[in-house]
């Protein structure tokens, strides 16, 4: 296999040389394969093979047999067989029944005397033993050698309730209208508060009810009128006084031509004869589109019934 692999590799080479020897226009060398020099395939692991050209195998594995199916005995482990074979049937209540002639059985009526059946038993203290979670703590002896008991000093004091507190107080009288009569007495001391100052109606323009000058008098020290400033409105000068156009007519005169009468007659209605030899057109219904609801004699299964009792 590699002397075959040398032989290919020189043919290919000499290729080369002689294509690179030929004279090729516009170019200046031949293009190199890419291929050349790549010994890539060279270096991949080849199984060793034995005398025979085969490769050389290890020893085989370790073979089982097809596995088992199908729903036939053949391809179960074992049959299936019952949990009860081996174990006898017996009828539980007759079991009880047996279990109630034994206990009659060891009772001895003649030698016990008859005694009531006992209540509902409970168990004291419980099945299992009380398990210490916690030391108590000592408790404080409050006595002492002489067997007197102890007690600890005195506590906080105070002074003998006052009996005069205690009594209470004397009712006294409200007036019902004491918060509006409180409001009027706070109203009026804020007006003797404020200065004199003339009165003023409160209607629009908060002008007073005599002028200025009345109340403040003529000697300068009523407060100054307001000058109207007079505005220039750039009036031109013209040869007459501007009129303006006359309005439009208004009414029964403002009319272009008098109102007059025109009758509108009806136009006269004349019957149209039908061509010969065409059908005339005729309506799919006659107006009438609304069908009343049946009544429920019509019914098929209520007609069945009356032919039916009346022997048809």
């Amino acid at each position: 296999m590699s002397d075959e692999l040398t032989k290919l590799k020189k043919e290919i080479l000499q290729d080369t040389e002689l294509q690179a020897k030929k004279q090729r226009f516009a170019l200046f060398s031949s293009p190199v394969p890419l291929g050349l020099g790549d010994d890539s395939y060279d270096f991949k692991k080849r199984p060793p093979r034995g005398e025979n050209g085969k490769p050389i195998t290890e020893a085989t594995n370790v073979k089982i047999g097809a596995p088992k199916s199908g729903r036939i005995k053949s391809s179960y482990f074992s049959q299936a067989s019952f949990n009860s074979i081996g174990d006898p049937y017996m009828d539980p209540q007759r079991k009880d029944l047996q279990y109630e002639l034994e206990k009659t059985k060891k009772i001895l009526f003649k030698d016990q005397q008859f005694k009531p059946a006992s209540g509902y038993k409970e168990l004291l203290g419980g099945p299992w033993p009380h398990m210490k979670e916690f030391d108590m703590k000592k408790t404080r002896n409050y006595k002492t050698a002489d067997g007197r008991v102890w007690s600890a000093p005195r506590n906080i004091t105070t002074n003998p309730a006052n009996k005069e507190l205690l009594k209470g107080f004397p009712h006294m009288k409200d007036e019902y209208n004491r918060f509006h009569q409180h409001q009027l007495k706070l109203q009026m001391e804020a007006k003797r508060k404020e200065k004199e100052v003339a009165f003023k109606t409160t209607i629009a323009g908060g002008e007073n009810f005599n002028k200025d000058k009345l109340v403040f008098g003529f000697d300068g020290k009523a407060p100054p009128p307001n000058k109207e400033k007079i505005h220039d409105m750039h009036i031109m000068k013209h040869e007459s006084n501007f009129k303006p156009a006359n309005p439009g007519k208004k009414g029964f005169e403002g009319e272009f031509e008098q109102i007059t009468y025109k009758p509108d007659p009806k136009k006269p209605i004349k019957r149209r004869e039908w061509l010969k030899g065409k059908e005339q057109f005729k309506p799919n219904n006659l107006g009438t589109l609304s069908r009343p609801t049946p009544s429920i004699t019509c019914f098929k299964q209520n007609i069945r019934r009356a032919m039916s009792a009346k022997g048809f």
